[in-house]
């Protein structure tokens, strides 16, 4: 990759590194900068039904009632000098603020637990028995999922697969979310389980390229040892 003097004065030069947080709704848009953020922590899993988490110190002097916890976002950003542009670590949705104390005059620190994007699909459930017919295009038929659950934000690798057999997924006491059926889906035509983005954009993408040349490739000669 061909970096800019710029970007290579930030990366290896001395810098000063600040990190923020940005409140958004949730369709992912601009609401104000989260000024009440004073530190944090995040950390990723692959392993994880919801990879992504950490969780945000807030205070403040006049409390959080202003914020929409229910339909908020935050969104994690580093900036570098030399850098016109953030990096973003992701969009994370906010459990309701816990008070970790507060004094008499009413400034208040909070802890609040992030989860990413993934806890959409994750912590909701099909209402009645949810079908996909067979010949139905898989791709497509996840996206129309996020859509419903009104996430748009998703970059797709299309495929032409289709589901080679009908499949249900019944309603029972273990309340399969909506990822399951998501994730169960995607292994049908051989793509990864859906994951977020830096930038909080669901991806929906094959494990191979699927290009023709993209594999790789070992070559084996006689008479050489393998170290």
């Amino acid at each position: 990759m061909d970096l800019t003097p710029e970007i290579r004065a930030a990366m290896y030069g001395h810098r000063s590194t600040r990190w923020a947080a940005v409140l958004l709704d949730d369709n992912d848009m601009l609401v104000r900068d989260l000024h009440e953020f004073t530190s944090g922590q995040l950390e990723q899993n692959r392993f994880r039904e919801i990879r992504g988490g950490g969780s945000l110190d807030l205070v403040s002097p006049t409390g959080f009632a202003g914020i929409d916890w229910g339909r908020a976002r935050i969104r994690i950003e580093q900036h570098l000098d030399g850098l016109d542009e953030p990096i973003p670590w992701g969009v994370y949705l906010p459990e309701r603020p816990e008070t970790v104390w507060e004094d008499e005059q009413g400034l208040a620190l909070c802890s609040v637990t992030l989860m990413d994007k993934l806890a959409v699909p994750a912590q909701d459930c099909p209402a009645e028995t949810y079908s996909v017919a067979e010949g139905a295009n898989v791709v497509a038929t996840v996206v129309s999922i996020l859509a419903a659950l009104g996430e748009t934000r998703v970059a797709v690798t299309d495929s032409p697969l289709t589901m080679p057999a009908a499949r249900s997924w019944p309603i029972t006491g273990d309340d399969t979310s909506w990822l399951q059926v998501i994730n169960d889906l995607l292994s049908v035509v051989g793509y990864m389980a859906l994951w977020c983005d830096q930038d909080g954009i669901y991806r929906v993408s094959p494990h191979r390229p699927a290009g023709p040349g993209d594999d790789p490739a070992w070559v084996f000669e006689f008479g050489k040892r393998v170290r």
